[in-house]
């Protein structure tokens, strides 16, 4: 099986998203929806807000990158260019 097709893939950023929508998707007919390409992705994930003073570092949104990373990596050994990500409630 493609791993583009293995929940494992998936499952990081399924997590991420999940648990930033958590209230919204619990409601009837939430739905969520994103798209990864192999150079960008939007996610439903909000970005974290550093500490004042700060700005926003890598490892901020390192588990973000990870998740993403690993579904880039499975599009591009299917050979595809980009993935659409939908939540439903």
């Amino acid at each position: 099986m493609s791993q583009i097709h293995d929940l494992a893939t998936w499952e990081p950023l399924l997590r991420l998203v999940r648990d930033a929508n958590a209230e919204q998707l619990a409601a009837p007919g939430g739905c969520f929806t994103g798209q990864i390409t192999l150079g960008s992705w939007t996610l439903p994930a909000p970005q974290p807000r550093p500490q004042p003073g700060r700005a926003l570092q890598v490892a901020d949104m390192q588990d973000q990158f990870t998740a993403v990373e690993r579904v880039q990596d499975a599009l591009r050994a299917d050979g595809a260019s980009s993935g659409l990500l939908r939540l439903n409630s």
